[in-house]
């Protein structure tokens, strides 16, 4: 069994904006299922219950507050209204690791909390809608200024028939005269050839961020890719890609 402590949270992506540089202590995720009491007239006195077969994500993170630009008060103050693409990792930063996505999710509440002995703190509690998917990373959160990119692939061992999802987060980004920048989830059956299963929107600034649906069959192979349109030079993005399978 691994054991997994703070160096294995590479990143805690909040709309394309990583939260760990704004020194979150710690963040809780949680399933809970919904439950009704079921007892009923002439019953033993205690209480019993059934599942409704629905089931929710929780979320919730506390750090230090932060105001600067793409920092926790950018990411969450004012944004209760508003859902967000969320991917965290849990086991590390490489490709093929861990992640977990949230499909739709929006701060419920964000407060700050002043001290005179200690420095703001800043917290936040999440309401999901719609569902909690674990998946691998496809690329982590390292910077590309090739032309072009590709990256290792991670085998799932057999292809599935469900689809998936696709995560796309962009926290650093300098187009250097190119006009956007297109980040592509690839698959394939024998880890040879390679095609297109996903496209991403266009990046044209950061931070940046996409949750992207497919349907049918997924290859065994998966791998990320990446190219920059238009012309230009000195150019680098951070595009961070993750893929949950259905």
């Amino acid at each position: 069994m691994a054991n997994y402590g703070p160096t294995s949270v590479p990143f805690f992506l909040v709309g394309g904006r990583d939260l760990l540089a704004s020194i979150v202590f710690d963040f809780e995720d949680g399933i809970e299922a919904d439950t009704e009491e079921s007892h009923g007239l002439g019953g033993t006195g205690w209480k019993e219950h059934k599942a409704t077969g629905s089931r929710k994500a929780m979320l919730s993170q506390r750090g230090f507050f932060d105001d600067a630009v793409d920092g926790v008060n950018d990411a969450l103050n004012g944004a209760q209204l508003t859902s967000q693409v969320i991917t965290y990792g849990v086991s590390g930063g490489a490709i093929g690791a861990r992640i977990v996505g949230l499909a739709g999710a929006f701060a419920a509440s964000y407060g700050r909390a002043l001290s005179r002995t200690g420095i703001h703190k800043a917290s936040a509690t999440y309401a999901v809608t719609g569902e909690r998917e674990e998946g691998r990373i496809l690329h982590g959160k390292t910077s590309e200024t090739a032309a072009t990119w590709n990256t290792s692939s991670v085998d799932n061992a057999a292809s599935s028939a469900l689809g998936g999802a696709g995560y796309l987060h962009v926290p650093a980004l300098t187009l250097g005269g190119f006009t956007s920048a297109t980040v592509k989830v690839r698959h394939s059956a024998d880890n040879v050839t390679f095609a297109d299963l996903l496209t991403f929107a266009v990046v044209t600034a950061k931070p940046a961020a996409e949750r992207k649906v497919v349907a049918g069959t997924v290859n065994r192979h998966l791998a990320s890719s990446g190219n920059w349109n238009g012309a230009g030079s000195g150019q680098s993005i951070t595009p961070v890609v993750g893929f949950s399978r259905f």
